[in-house]
């Protein structure tokens, strides 16, 4: 447990900055709306510093660490131009390993916690769910694909404000920085598309079924295709015998039914709110982390859908008219987040433990 110190800590703080920073943000005076920012910007901080001051901290460290000396643009896969300037602009800066993952960490938080603002009506809970299903911690690992995450999540939250032309860029640009965000960005465009002509979820909930079994029986068809993404690395047998366990299946299983449960007779399910994405949403994450049990790949595309939860879950919450029953789902959410990364921890699934800190090694 001591190992797991830091982390605690660090949940703690985050989770009671952002708490205050929420309350003070419903004062009609300006100084306390200015100090509401101020904790709000303090907390992203401190999830930023554990990450970006990390050394030798999770699976991929390495690999990124040491990519900064391997600048070959002909080397650049799929397109993803992005990432490769990214890393041109870190080494022209700063020709070290360290602030590369640095700058990605900053980049990464900056635009979640901005889209978790804009998004959650409990932001608290949100970095909780966020922690509590170890995509924290599995950001210290998929370094460019929680970059490519985030913009996502960025993108959506200009996309529901009204901003729709901004959004379109922000939704394209994790393409060119991990190509395999384009399936997100195909789904995205498929389950509008059903909403439009008001077919509501069924054919696509038949579909989804029908992929799932037919990758899951015959998963060669997929990996065919691996090789046009680029990410023939996948198909090594270390990554097809790791993948998804039956807990992760129930979670999000227990989650769609969480969804199902609260919102499906909502009013604003239908409107132009996002939370019209719960269920399509979970029900692609608990496809892709079905058919985890063929492979890694289908986790990490996985990945793209049930990020959202740290969205869905508060929004879920606020839906609820019922304030006494509100509140216990509220504190049970929150005690399960925390519980959650405690075991997600504990079993030191991202290799994230212990915690050692880059200066140690000057």
């Amino acid at each position: 447990m001591s190992e797991l110190v830091i982390y605690i800590y660090e949940s703690i703080i985050v989770f009671l900055l952002i708490l205050l920073s929420r309350i003070l943000s419903k004062d009609y005076f300006n100084k306390s709306r200015l100090l509401s920012y101020y904790l709000y910007f303090i907390a992203g901080m401190f999830l930023w510093i554990i990450s970006a001051f990390r050394y030798g901290v999770g699976t991929d460290f390495f690999n990124y660490y040491n990519s900064i000396n391997q600048l070959d643009i002909k080397n650049v896969k799929n397109f993803e131009y992005v990432f490769y300037f990214i890393k041109v602009f870190s080494k022209n800066i700063a020709d070290n390993g360290q602030f590369f993952i640095a700058l990605i960490a900053f980049l990464t938080f900056f635009y979640l916690c901005l889209a978790i603002y804009k998004l959650s009506p409990y932001p608290e809970m949100s970095i909780m769910v966020f922690l509590g299903l170890g995509h924290y911690f599995s950001s210290f690992n998929g370094i460019r694909q929680y970059l490519a995450i985030s913009l996502i999540l960025y993108a959506l939250s200009l996309f529901y404000s009204g901003k729709k032309k901004r959004s379109i860029l922000f939704l394209i640009l994790p393409v060119f920085i991990h190509f395999s965000s384009i399936i997100f960005v195909v789904f995205f465009a498929l389950v509008n598309l059903i909403k439009k002509r008001k077919v509501i979820y069924y054919p696509f909930i038949f579909l989804t079924i029908f992929i799932s079994l037919l990758f899951y029986l015959k998963p060669n068809l997929f990996y065919n295709y691996i090789f046009i993404l680029g990410y023939e690395v996948y198909l090594e047998s270390r990554f097809i015998v790791t993948g998804s366990n039956i807990i992760w299946v129930i979670i999000e299983i227990c989650i769609f039914l969480f969804y199902c449960t609260f919102n499906y007779h909502s009013k604003s399910f239908y409107n132009e709110n996002i939370l019209y994405l719960s269920i399509p949403f979970s029900l692609l994450s608990i496809v892709f982390t079905f058919l985890g049990f063929q492979g890694l790949i289908f986790n990490r595309i996985a990945t793209y859908f049930n990020i959202f939860h740290i969205i869905f879950i508060p929004l879920t919450v606020e839906n609820i008219r019922d304030t006494h029953l509100r509140r216990i789902v509220y504190a049970l959410i929150l005690i399960v987040s925390f519980m959650g990364m405690i075991l997600f921890l504990g079993r030191n699934l991202a290799e994230v433990v212990p915690y050692q800190i880059f200066l140690r090694n000057l």
